[in-house]
């Protein structure tokens, strides 16, 4: 009994291994058999309505010499009139990006550095379709700003002289009696001038105040007698010599005399220190106009630097803005010539194409298995007879044959349908999918709605005769806009010229009010400097 449970077992194992290796070879046949049936049938597929397609072609061949504008067209199909149009284009594109300069180099050159020129600046070249490429140019012919003239040299030069000589000048040091006469004939005649501030009247007789104050102090304190008693006790042994003149009285009033001078010696030593200190204050404005006269090239040079930075700054804010204004037409044109190759790129591959090979694709998609949602895979409605089950039989293959016919035809018209959705549809497979979805139409015409393939030629007519008519009317229409941005932009540079020039003379007048205010301030000071002196004549 265990030696036939043996047997038994082991012939099932080697019966089951003789099956796997059946099933193995059954499968590569079938496979190999399949393989050979797919590629005919998907040949059959493409050749089978050879009649039929060689007709559609024929037919779209007709209706587009019918719908042609031109004599060129007649030579070339839609896809390679879409692409010569659309080289066209791309030229006008290239055209755009490759002509456009910025003008700020050489616009702060010209305004703030005077290098003006004759040769206009080309900022843009805008081509155009109909006729030649418009120039886009910004004239640098602009004047340049005036030299600053500084102030003249002897607008800084004053001399002082005292209009009193030497004696009266003395006598001033030491009698302020003196003074007090002078001040009063000076203040007279300063008085009797208009332009003089009171403030300095007032500077000129504080002098005299000074004095006087000091004598009612004198008076008041008794000073002159104290210094008279104290030189003649000091002097009370001296002698006087005999050969001097008046030698007698000299001797007799020795103290007097000595005290007297001291007395005068002191308001001259207030005097002159009065007048030292005034004379240093004019002295030092003398100075300062002394400088100014040395660094008045030194200042008209850093005014002009600072005007030509000035305009350079404005220079460059202003060139960004023209080349904002240029850079903006450039993208505006291209992105009109941007729109125009895709109407054109769009125009041979309508909604009506994608919507009718859409509709195609999933009708097809329908019979594969891929559309189930259940573990069926698609088994054929035949049950296979056994001897397909021992080899297999193409006669009984025709299930798989179908499926893969479908599911090439699928693959196409959903593929080609999805690029074509892109942004830039190719024209050459929007050609090739109009060619395929109407033999798809006409090879399974069984399973699709009526008249699909009738649809199909009646849209590619239309679309051909369509094409030339719109695709001129755009190319019209893109030469009529780019006409306006080249108006447009030539239109807000005519007023860069007046505009420059303006600013250049608000610089011109701002320098030059510069240099008035470097002269008026010499004038002040060369003024204060002649007043103190005034003041303070002595």
């Amino acid at each position: 009994m265990a030696a036939a449970l043996s047997f038994a077992f082991y012939g099932v194992m080697f019966a089951a291994l003789a099956y796997f290796l059946h099933r193995i070879a059954w499968l590569s046949r079938y496979r190999a058999l399949s393989r050979r049936m797919v590629k005919d049938a998907l040949d059959e597929l493409s050749e089978r309505e050879a009649e039929s397609l060689g007709e559609f072609e024929r037919h779209a061949d007709s209706s587009w010499s019918a719908a042609e504008a031109a004599k060129m067209m007649q030579q070339e199909p839609p896809d390679a009139y879409i692409r010569r149009i659309e080289a066209n284009l791309e030229q006008v594109r290239g055209l755009l990006e490759s002509s456009e300069h910025a003008a700020t180099p050489a616009f702060v050159a010209a305004v703030a550095e005077g290098r003006a020129t004759d040769e206009p600046l080309l900022l843009l070249r805008v081509p155009r379709l109909l006729e030649k490429a418009e120039k886009i140019q910004l004239p640098l012919d602009f004047p340049r700003p005036r030299a600053l003239a500084a102030p003249a040299e002897d607008l800084y030069a004053l001399e002082l002289r005292s209009r009193y000589g030497l004696l009266p000048r003395a006598l001033a040091f030491f009698l302020g009696a003196a003074d007090v006469v002078y001040s009063t004939h000076h203040v007279t005649q300063m008085g009797q001038s208009a332009h003089v501030p009171t403030g300095l009247i007032l500077r000129r007789l504080s002098l005299v105040a000074v004095v006087l104050g000091a004598v009612l102090l004198d008076i008041a304190l008794g000073a002159r007698r104290w210094l008279i008693e104290v030189a003649e006790t000091q002097l009370a042994g001296a002698h006087v010599p005999a050969g001097l003149p008046f030698s007698h009285a000299l001797q007799s009033q020795l103290g007097t005399l000595v005290g007297l001078g001291v007395w005068l010696a002191a308001y001259g030593a207030l005097y002159f220190g009065l007048y030292l200190f005034l004379r240093r204050r004019s002295h030092a404005r003398l100075r300062q106009l002394t400088r100014m006269r040395t660094e008045r090239l030194a200042q008209v040079e850093a005014m002009e630097q600072a005007r030509s930075e000035e305009l350079a700054r404005w220079a460059e804010s202003y060139g960004a803005t023209l080349d904002g204004q240029v850079h903006t037409s450039a993208l505006l044109a291209q992105m009109l010539t941007g729109r125009a190759i895709q109407r054109l790129r769009r125009r041979l591959a309508p909604e009506a194409l994608l919507t009718t090979a859409e509709r195609i694709a999933e009708t097809l998609f329908t019979r594969l298995p891929e559309s189930r949602h259940d573990l069926s895979g698609g088994e054929p409605t035949k049950k296979p007879s056994f001897a397909h089950a021992l080899w297999p039989r193409p006669e009984e293959m025709g299930h798989g044959v179908r499926l893969a016919q479908y599911r090439e035809a699928f693959r196409q018209l959903s593929h080609a349908a999805t690029e074509l959705r892109a942004e830039l549809p190719d024209p050459s497979l929007a050609r090739e999918l109009w060619s395929a979805s109407h033999r798809f139409a006409v090879f399974f015409q069984a399973m699709l709605p009526e008249d699909v393939a009738k649809q199909l030629r009646e849209s590619y007519d239309a679309t051909l005769s369509s094409l030339p008519r719109e695709t001129e009317a755009d190319l019209a229409e893109l030469d009529t806009h780019l006409a306006e941005l080249a108006s447009s932009l030539r239109q807000r540079l005519e007023v860069v010229a007046e505009l420059v020039e303006s600013r250049i003379e608000l610089a011109q007048q701002a320098g030059e009010a510069e240099v008035a205010r470097l002269a008026a301030e010499v004038l002040r000071v060369r003024e204060a400097a002649r007043l103190e002196a005034m003041a303070f004549e002595i």
